[in-house]
């Protein structure tokens, strides 16, 4: 980001989230209930437009003194900080997105419960995760206390225990991106 301009960065962000909604066959009718939980200063809030929007993420302040984050410019968005572990909403919104974000949270199983909690019983929640490729690894990764930003490391079957014990069901889960010893999984989920 540092060397592009907003206007260019913010295009690419668009293009990223538009791309990632055609892969999925994922589309927001106008006048959709959305929560993007774990916003981020340019989230998947960007495309979504014709919805009512709230964005949630604990660090909003920050984002205010980076030039692409311009909240006014989502006049459909409600931007409200807070970690989501503090979410306290029941069936509000038809789609909750939670992408590139359940690795950070400080607790996981709080986080998911939350998230399904704020989910309409027809609702449909996307969620991402970055799982451990190699099972055998995934424990002395976990045990390594060196990676602060993703406290959960946990393999493709470890995420599906997690969020089937939140009271999810997994419709479906699909591989977006395959990487070295992360693979980059979204689960499409409805309430159990």
């Amino acid at each position: 980001m540092s060397k592009k301009k907003p206007e260019g960065y913010l295009a690419q962000k668009a293009a990223y989230w538009q791309h990632v909604m055609k892969e999925l066959c994922i589309a927001v009718p106008p006048g959709s209930t959305v929560l993007d939980a774990g916003c981020g200063p340019a989230g998947i809030f960007m495309v979504l437009e014709g919805a009512a929007v709230t964005a949630v993420d604990p660090l909003l302040e920050r984002y205010q003194v980076l030039p692409h984050f311009q909240p006014a410019q989502y006049v459909e968005v409600a931007f409200r900080q807070m970690a989501l572990e503090d979410l306290v909403e029941e069936a509000v919104y038809d789609y909750v997105f939670c992408l590139n974000v359940i690795n950070h949270v400080a607790d996981m199983q709080l986080a998911l419960l939350r998230l399904r909690q704020a989910l309409k019983p027809d609702g449909t929640c996307w969620l991402s995760v970055d799982a451990h490729r190699y099972p055998i690894l995934q424990p002395v990764f976990a045990a390594i206390p060196g990676d602060v930003l993703h406290p959960h490391q946990y393999t493709l079957t470890q995420y599906e225990t997690q969020v089937e014990r939140a009271g999810f069901s997994i419709l479906r889960k699909q591989l977006l991106k395959p990487g070295g010893l992360f693979d980059y999984w979204v689960f499409e989920l409805k309430r159990a």
